[in-house]
């Protein structure tokens, strides 16, 4: 015997506008405060980039769903920071609807989108305060073409831009017809981050500079260098991420230092090989800060307080990088009066390794070198006041392939303890240890 079951739709009595209205408001989306629907819309809008019509004719659907949203995604403050859609219709409307920002922070993901969307965005030159360009050139299907395009759209005065990120350059011929960022042009121009596009010479009102370089493509001349820190005295912060090496420099450095920085404070290098050879043509009399990455030499630097070597890519690279930078600190030190020691402010040192002192095979140069730096420097009062040791074992591909019963040989807990008990008796203040931990799917 079958059942049939009939559900009868309720009828629901018809509602005035005014109910409308009060039903609207005691919504959950209509409690939020203003602030949060700007960070939700922000969210969603950032969704709608992929150049399909249908992402634009969504977002106006969106601000129809009731009034309270579409006062809320008609705020300007919505558009001041956005990515730049690879649908021109799309890219439009962004513009428009940014129109009365005077601050716009505008981000390009596709250089094969630039020939439509730069021109469009010549009439806000005015009122753009950075200028992102997050993808390398050689995703380009034209790299040369498009470095042109760029070159035509930075030759406009851009008198309100602060930032430029040009992530772009593999092909040498990017060295021989370098950009320029003179101050008449952009006179606001505070901070430029490069890859291997080149070195610009015309950068004097800058404050902070980054350049990025892998180390097979690092072929900046000495010289080039040398110019553009001297054409640029308001740098406060100088990040040299290239692959510069001692062939470029010469194993002669000068006696006195050609050039002033005088307002730096920060200073961060790459996996220079030589870098007392760059410190040696630099007088820096505010610096405080140095981040050295990869295999480097460190030389004396008066006002220094904080020492950080990170990492590098290989086991043996990060292990001749730390004997280089103790040995470093130790020979500025012996050569001064007694009593005296280079960085006489240094309290805080940082580094990155395998921790393994009592193994030969590993730590044989950098231990010994770190020993006599540290115990030269309690001798003449100038403890440090933190030295911490990040374990870096996990991270070593190397280094994972060993047993278990291998590596508790050379870094057993008893030996650690001893050796951080040793070095906080005898040459610092305070010794800590941290174990890095990379979970390895395989193992």
């Amino acid at each position: 015997m079958s059942q049939t079951c009939h559900i009868q739709a309720r009828r629901w009595p018809p509602r005035s506008l005014l109910q409308v209205e009060l039903g609207q408001k005691r919504t959950a989306i209509a409690i939020l405060p203003d602030d949060v629907l700007l960070e939700i819309f922000a969210a969603v809008r950032n969704l709608y980039i992929a150049g399909r019509e249908n992402d634009r004719r969504t977002w106006l659907g969106l601000r129809r769903v009731c009034w309270r949203w579409h006062v809320v995604t008609n705020e300007p403050v919505l558009w001041s920071n956005f990515k730049a859609s690879r649908s021109e219709a799309w890219f439009r409307f962004m513009l428009q609807q940014s129109a009365a920002i005077k601050r716009k922070d505008i981000t390009f993901d596709r250089y094969h989108t630039l020939p439509y969307q730069l021109p469009l965005l010549q009439p806000h030159i005015n009122s753009i305060r950075s200028l992102h360009f997050g993808r390398d050139l050689s995703m380009s299907l034209n790299p040369l073409g498009t470095k042109e395009l760029l070159r035509a759209f930075l030759a406009n005065t851009f008198p309100a831009l602060e930032e430029i990120a040009a992530l772009m350059g593999t092909s040498a011929t990017t060295h021989q017809d370098p950009l320029s960022f003179p101050p008449q042009r952009f006179p606001r121009l505070q901070l430029l981050l490069l890859s291997e596009l080149q070195i610009p010479l015309e950068v004097s009102g800058m404050r902070i500079l980054h350049i990025l370089c892998p180390i097979s493509h690092g072929r900046y001349l000495r010289d080039q260098i040398l110019d553009l820190l001297e054409s640029s005295p308001q740098l406060e912060e100088l990040h040299l991420d290239s692959g510069l090496s001692d062939h470029i420099w010469g194993r002669l450095a000068p006696t006195q230092p050609t050039l002033e920085l005088p307002l730096l404070q920060e200073l961060s290098f790459g996996p220079f090989v030589d870098v007392s050879s760059f410190l040696a043509y630099i007088r820096m009399p505010l610096l405080r800060r140095v981040t050295i990455k990869g295999a480097s030499l460190f030389g004396a630097l008066v006002r220094l307080e904080t020492l950080r070597f990170m990492g590098a890519s290989t086991q043996g690279w990060a292990w001749q990088g730390q004997a280089d930078m103790w040995r470093g600190i130790d020979g500025a030190s012996s050569s001064l009066p007694p009593n005296t020691v280079c960085c006489p402010r240094l309290q805080y040192v940082y580094t990155e390794g395998v921790f393994a002192p009592e193994a030969d095979h590993l730590g044989s140069e950098t231990f010994p070198a770190m020993v006599q730096a540290l115990e030269a420097r309690a001798a003449r009062g100038a403890k440090l006041e933190v030295l911490v040791f990040h374990d870096m074992r996990n991270r070593f591909e190397g280094t994972r392939r060993m047993s278990d019963e291998s590596i508790s040989q050379w870094s057993s807990e008893d030996h650690r303890q001893k050796f951080l008990v040793y070095v906080q008796r005898e040459m610092v203040e305070r010794a800590v240890y941290q174990a890095s931990v990379v979970e390895d799917a395989q193992t």
